[in-house]
């Protein structure tokens, strides 16, 4: 269980969204359901919770001990193979591919053991290393850094189990230095003593992670960058996921104003790669994907205030134009046709919209300053800690505000530009917002009325957003954000769900 703080943040997101709220501290808890996990029903809809169910499903038959181990890990192989077969994984869960590598490397494991007597099959532990830094390298690139280090150390586990004691004390020292890496000090405690005593050694009289924290202070001054930006997006349509992409290098630049500065960009060529839909027949879905790339490739001009609160925009309506002629310069490229009959698709673009409308610039550039900068200004972080708060932001997938649950953390010191070898003099900070579950149930009841949904009819909704920022603490100056957002919304009655997720990457060089 990661630590969790609460704290206050000194930042508004929007005017009309409030403050960041503060809770008083809880102590944490652990579940005492001992209920035993059940299956979906055969005629339950497919959604990233049925999907998330059948891989607690499998790992509750993996971490039982009751009965023939052959049937409970055949049990959790089929549920396995399902969520594997399923063409929306990765669209419906940011993390199922690593949540499988784990799974993969337990199974493998258990079936290595089960019924084999006192030898275990080889063959099963070399599947279950493999699945092992697997799940390393996938929890890795989600910056799931505590997964990230269990599985090392499994990795480790299983080459001495496999005898190969040079390997294993390897992977171990791989382990200790994540932990140490990242602050993770008790893990680090115990691993040194695990390390001691695969290699004979006594255990150093330091085993634990170094104490680290950061001060992050706003001091903008004039400044130049380029910043190159990539968008990718998964989007499900007609049953199969479409790839589409896009990118730009805009030349951004932070100038003085008369009570604090202007954050501007001008746009280099800016590339849509949405050839895939080309004859999927989704065209409202589509016309809210290339909403949400053309508003990231070109964002509005922003006042920032002295103190760094956010001002608003500068005149967006030449933007607005241009964002919507690189819109219809894509559809005509690949001669999309008309709308069909009104589906939730149809229903629900029309909230995407208002990103190319003022206001909607308005609200999306406020909310990405309050997460990027606004947010940290004069916070002390203590590394290995998660903080939590809670705000009003916009829902994924849709531009409907609604409380969300916010935990942050300083991750590590990382180097502000590409070279590993560079001094980290920059901060990681990691951020996970998850919709606030009372207040998403107010939001969609208030769509249900504006959809004229009757009977039993609903709206179903789950997203995530995670954001990685690499900053230079003493100028609150980004040099790196990766935002990830997945969504997911099913109108009874209304066609089939709408489910999509986008990582946007913008990197930084200033000069």
């Amino acid at each position: 269980m990661r630590p969790v703080r609460h704290a206050v943040l000194a930042a508004c997101l929007l005017a009309a969204a409030g403050c960041w709220a503060a809770s008083p501290p809880v102590p944490d808890t652990e579940s005492d359901d001992d209920e035993p996990i059940s299956l979906p029903d055969s005629g339950d809809r497919v959604s990233p919770e049925s999907l998330a169910q059948r891989l607690a499903y499998a790992q509750a038959q993996l971490d039982s001990d009751e009965g023939d181990c052959s049937t409970r890990l055949d049990a959790a192989q089929a549920q396995r193979d399902i969520v594997v077969a399923h063409p929306a994984l990765d669209v419906f869960l940011p993390a199922g591919r690593a949540r499988l590598g784990n799974i993969d490397y337990r199974l493998h494991l258990a079936r290595a053991y089960c019924g084999s007597g006192n030898l275990p099959r080889r063959e099963e532990l070399q599947a279950s290393l493999d699945a092992a830094s697997r799940a390393v390298s996938l929890y890795r690139g989600l910056h799931d850094y505590q997964s990230m280090a269990v599985m090392q150390y499994d990795v480790a586990a299983v080459h001495r189990l496999m005898g190969d004691a040079k390997e294993a004390v390897a992977a171990l020292e791989a382990a200790l230095a994540m932990d140490r890496d990242y602050g993770f000090g008790p893990d680090a405690e115990d691993n040194a003593k695990i390390l001691a005593r695969w290699t004979e050694q006594p255990p150093p009289s330091d085993t634990g992670a170094p104490h680290r924290s950061v001060t992050l202070k706003f001091a903008w001054g004039a400044s130049d960058a380029d910043v190159a930006v990539d968008a990718d997006y998964l989007d499900l349509a007609g049953g199969e996921v479409v790839h589409s992409k896009a990118a730009t290098v805009l030349a951004r630049h932070i100038r003085p104003d008369a009570d604090g500065w202007i954050l501007s960009s001008e746009p280099g060529d800016r590339r849509y790669d949405f050839e895939g839909w080309a004859g999927r027949g989704s065209v409202p879905q589509e016309e809210s994907t290339l909403l949400s790339a053309a508003e990231r490739l070109w964002p509005a001009a922003v006042k920032i205030g002295a103190l760094g609160a956010f001002k608003g925009i500068e005149d967006p309506n030449p933007l607005a134009g241009t964002l919507n002629g690189d819109i219809q310069t894509v559809k005509e490229r690949l001669a999309m046709p008309s709308a069909g009959k009104s589906t939730s698709a149809e229903e629900l673009r029309h909230t995407v919209e208002l990103l190319a409308k003022p206001d909607g610039m308005s609200a999306a550039a406020g909310q990405e300053h309050a997460l990027f900068t606004a947010a940290w200004i004069d916070a002390t972080l203590e590394q290995g800690v998660w903080y939590e708060t809670t705000a009003s932001l916009l829902l994924p997938g849709m531009v409907i505000l609604a409380d969300q649950d916010i935990q942050f953390a300083y991750s590590r010191p990382v180097p502000c530009g590409a070279s590993p070898s560079d001094e980290p003099a920059c901060a990681e900070i990691l951020v996970h917002v998850t919709p606030e579950p009372e207040s998403l149930t107010d939001k969609l009841a208030l769509l249900r009325q504006s959809l004229k949904l009757t009977g039993t009819r609903k709206v179903h909704y789950t997203g995530v957003t995670d954001l990685r920022l690499v900053v230079e603490p003493g100028r609150l100056l980004p040099h790196v954000s990766e935002l990830r957002r997945h969504w997911y919304i099913e109108v009874d009655g209304k066609g089939p769900p709408i489910a999509g997720a986008e990582t946007i990457v913008s990197t930084y060089s200033y000069h």
